[in-house]
Formats: C-alpha cells, structure tokens, sequence
C-alpha cells in the first residue's frame, strides 16, 4: 500500500523537530576521554550514592562533583560535593577550558543506573540557580538511552515532544541549558548493562 504524502502541519512538525535537534551537538568520545571516563567509573564509591526512586520504579545512584565545598539541590534532593578523582579533575580541566572558566567553577552531575533498571528522565530544564544559564551543558555518557528534546516548557500546555536520538556506547551531546530535554525509559532489552553518565555545568558565581 503507497504511503499517504505528509500534510503540511506533519511537514511543519518535523522542520521544527530538525531545528530543535540541530541546537544539540553529538559525538563519540575520543579515545583519551573514554580511557578518562572508564578510569572515573572504576573510582566512583557506591556509599556516596544518592539513590532515587522515580515515579515508574527507575532506581539510580546520583553524585555530584566539584573543586568546592556545597552541594547540588535539584527536584527537591540535595547532593552534596564530593572532591573529584584524578579522572574527572582531568575531564573537568578540558570542559573548563573550552568554555574558558576556571575548574573551581566547574560542577558534574553524575547518574548512574544499574544492570537491569530503567534510565528514564522526564522533561526538564537545566534552571537550577546554581547553574550559569550562559554556558553549555555537557553530558559524557556509556551505556543506551534516548535523548527527547521538546519545543516549549516543561508545564507549559503547548509543549511537544519533538525530535528523539538514540545514545549508544561512549557518546557526549552538548546543549543550551533552557531547552527542554529528557530521556526516554528503556525497554527491558536495552538494560542488559549499566549506564553512566557525566553531565558537566558552569556554576554561577
């Protein structure tokens, strides 16, 4: 059976979808940064977890990391900063240094999701007080998600999701801290192994 041409509001949908999609920079990780992030998995410590349990049964252990002493409140949970390893000093340096601010400035959110568990996100925005609204965001991540990136804000009645794309293996995607985005719940097959990802932040002053 021939497909039925798009009509003009699905044709709009997907400009918009594509142009929302554009404003988030993918790549595989070099080499040296996954050689960097493997080492910061191994020294990640189970008893600094915070764990959470989200509305549909998504267990994962969350930390944040910083030069300084504080703590990352968000959603109503607090994680307070734990000192970087080696590793992530060294993958906040480079992060520091392509937005030209110090490392003490610097702040990574870590989520990790165990074997067997979903790695669902719902609609948010990077708009936390502590966090500079004028520098990117970067997340470094291993394992299988999928990133949706929604027109609109969260709450707002005329919020679409929009455009998706699937992270797999050692990938990083850089975006503007007010669009909105999430990831989208894995099904029981992609959770055959753990995911880690490390979401790097200017904090503001």
């Amino acid at each position: 059976m021939p497909k039925m041409p798009k009509t003009k509001v699905q044709q709009e949908a997907e400009i918009e979808d594509n142009a929302e999609l554009a404003r988030v920079v993918f790549q595989s990780l070099p080499p040296e940064d996954i050689e960097l992030l493997t080492e910061a998995i191994q020294h990640l410590d189970p008893k600094d977890y915070l764990f959470t349990e989200r509305p549909f049964k998504s267990k994962r252990g969350q930390q944040a990391i910083a030069c300084r002493k504080g703590e990352y409140k968000f959603s109503g949970l607090s994680c307070p900063f734990q000192k970087p390893s080696p590793a992530v000093y060294a993958l906040m340096c480079k992060y520091a240094a392509n937005n030209d601010v110090s490392v003490e400035s610097v702040m990574v959110h870590v989520n990790v999701y165990p074997e067997g568990t979903s790695s669902g996100i719902q609609a948010h925005r990077d708009d936390e007080d502590i966090i500079d609204p004028k520098f990117p965001i970067l997340c470094m991540q291993i394992g299988f998600a999928t990133l949706h990136i929604w027109s609109g804000s969260p709450g707002d009645a005329k919020m679409r999701k929009g455009a998706t794309r699937k992270l797999e293996g050692a990938m990083s995607y850089s975006l503007d801290p007010q669009i909105t985005h999430g990831i989208k719940r894995t099904r029981k097959e992609e959770t055959r192994s753990t995911r880690h990802s490390f979401t790097f932040r200017v904090m503001s002053k």
